[in-house]
Formats: structure tokens, C-alpha cells, sequence
């Protein structure tokens, strides 16, 4: 977003800086606790799973007790209640300083469960189609709020938990990706469906307020081809949206299904509008 500042020579020097100027929308779905190998380990390309000759994963972990837990297909797309959990303590018991061996141990068998193509088709279409970022790791290991305070700031600022007391928190002393946002002049807006994830900070309520708006006016903005330079869409929290447990993760993959092919149409529509061309050059999903 900082490429504004630097000089046409260096950009002509810069191929790859170059190609960033060409971007003009980012658009975020950030959703909610799962890992690569959760959704697409079974993806058949990227750092997924393992296979022996019978195309089952390998992957395993002890319980308690000693006893190998194999990762297994998920029975239901209906999520248990509050597990596997990913608090600070049980996501440390399952990093176990690198060795990953302590899934079972912190939430018991359930995490070492996944999904496949069969229950996410729609993720699992798009992994096919675009890049993955299988070597993608949440900022911190812990719960919600720290992971989306790195989103916005960079640091979790010393939260470590989904304390609902630091809601409104100040910002911390270098600020906000917002900020640059705006002291660069680049458009930005934060489309909720109930709680807009902004709202963690207090400076964006006060001074940015006009910017939090319902997730209707994304749909309308993209329709008219109005989206601004980032756009963050929150799904809804207080629904099966996000896809937290215990969530239907396929209310939650529906949800990104809209906002891809809200944005997906708008790039279709200023291309030219080729209904043959299903892959726009200008759309890339991360």
C-alpha cells in the first residue's frame, strides 16, 4: 500500500512492484479456527496430508493415555461445541515447542478430525483454481481478538485471550494498518453482518465510524463497481457464519461463497463480460 511513495525509476527497476500497482482491491474474509489440514489436507496438492496405499491419512497423534489417534473424516459438517480448543494453554499443549504432537492431548480426539471435497466443495473448487497459502500460520496461538488485532495492527498488544473487557481497546503506539490506509489516501471499509472486527479499537469507532457498514452495502458496491481499495467483510458472529464451533462450517462456506462471486462478477463485468472466461486475469484468491 506504501508504493505510492516511491518513483516511477523505481518501479520500472522493480518488476515486481511494478505488478502491485496493477491491484486495486483487496478484499479480506477472515473466518474462524481452522487449520490447512482441518479443510484441505485431503486437497491433493500443496502441504496436506500424507496418504498410504489406500489414500487415508497418515497423520496421527497420542492420547493421554499413550494411544496413536489417526486422523479420520469428520462424520458431520456440524461442529462439537467449544473443541477442539484453541485457548493459549491448549494451543501451546498441541504446538509442544514445534513437535505438533499434542492435538489429542489439549481437545481430544476431535482434533485430528477433517473435511473433504465432499463436505466443501465450494473451498475445495477454489483450492483448485488459485493459490494456497499451505504455509499459512495464525499470528499468534491463541483465540480470536490476538489473531485479529494482528490483522489490523500487527500485534495482539499483549492480549493473548478473547477478553471481551478489551474490546475498544486503545491502539497500540504505531497505530493501525487503518491509519496508513488513510494518511496514504487509499479507501478502505469494514462490511459487517453484526459485530464489525474494526470495532476492537477504539480510534476506529471514534474517528473512522463512517467506514463500519452493514454487509449489504458490499453487495451493492460491487455490483456497481465500487468496492473501495481494501475491503474487510466480516461474517456474521453471532450466527453459524463464521464458522467457529459448533457451527455448520457449510453456512460459514456459503457465506465466502457470496462475497468471492459478489467480487468475481464485478471483475467478469469490467473484462468484458465473457461468459467462457470462468477464471478472470484479474482476480487472485489467497
Amino acid at each position: 500500500m506504501a508504493r505510492a511513495r516511491r518513483a516511477p525509476a523505481a518501479a520500472a527497476a522493480d518488476p515486481t512492484l511494478a505488478n502491485l500497482r496493477k491491484i486495486d482491491h483487496i478484499v479480506v474474509v477472515m473466518m474462524e479456527n481452522h487449520s490447512f489440514d482441518n479443510y484441505l489436507g485431503m486437497l491433493g496438492r500443496g502441504d496436506g496430508f500424507a496418504l498410504d496405499h489406500n489414500g487415508r491419512a497418515t497423520a496421527a497423534n497420542r492420547d493421554d493415555q499413550g494411544n496413536l489417534v489417526r486422523a479420520f473424516r469428520m462424520p458431520s459438517t456440524c461442529q462439537l461445541m467449544r473443541a477442539p480448543g484453541q485457548n493459549w494453554n491448549a494451543s501451546h499443549i498441541q504446538y509442544d515447542n514445534g513437535r505438533n504432537d499434542g492435538f489429542v492431548r489439549a481437545s481430544g480426539p476431535v482434533a485430528m478430525g477433517y473435511w473433504t471435497k465432499e463436505d466443501l466443495p465450494f473451498y475445495y473448487g477454489l483450492a483448485r483454481t488459485f493459490p494456497v497459502c499451505d504455509r499459512w500460520f495464525g499470528s499468534c496461538l491463541g483465540q480470536t481478538y490476538p489473531n485479529r488485532r494482528f490483522l489490523l495492527a500487527g500485534t495482539a498488544h499483549g492480549l493473548v485471550s478473547t477478553d471481551v473487557s478489551k474490546i475498544l481497546a486503545p491502539s497500540p503506539p504505531n497505530g493501525l494498518i487503518l491509519d496508513q490506509l488513510n494518511a496514504h489516501g487509499v479507501s478502505w471499509r469494514n462490511y459487517f453482518t453484526d459485530l464489525p472486527q474494526t470495532g476492537l479499537y477504539k480510534s476506529v469507532v471514534d474517528n473512522d465510524g463512517d467506514k463500519l457498514v452493514n454487509i449489504d452495502q458490499f453487495y451493492a458496491d460491487a455490483a456497481a463497481g465500487a468496492l473501495p481499495g481494501l475491503s474487510l467483510v466480516d461474517p456474521g458472529f453471532d450466527t453459524e457464519e463464521s464458522e467457529e464451533n459448533d457451527a455448520n462450517i457449510q453456512i460459514g462456506e456459503s457465506f465466502v461463497s457470496r462475497v468471492v462471486n459478489a467480487v468475481m462478477h464485478v471483475i467478469r463485468a469490467e473484462s468484458g463480460g465473457d461468459a467462457t472466461r470462468f477464471r478472470p486475469r484479474g482476480v487472485s484468491l489467497l
